[in-house]
């Protein structure tokens, strides 16, 4: 079951990840926030660029999986 998740990260042409990690706030350090205080913009933007994987809080991902 793992090899699956992870096949499903990894693209299947070049074998890379573009992974973008916006779970910084989760860690209360407010130099890491610079950026991306607005969520639903910055993940708007980081979409346009097509990563493989955004990585969120549990607490992020059901208010900003629609976007």
């Amino acid at each position: 079951m793992k090899t699956a998740r992870l096949h499903r990260l990894f693209n299947p042409r070049s074998r890379r990840c573009f992974d973008v990690a916006l779970d910084h706030g989760f860690f209360n350090e407010p130099s890491f926030l610079a950026g991306i205080e607005n969520l639903p913009a910055a993940i708007r933007t980081l979409v346009d660029a097509a990563p493989d994987a955004i990585q969120l809080t549990v607490g992020q991902a059901p208010h900003l999986q629609a976007l």
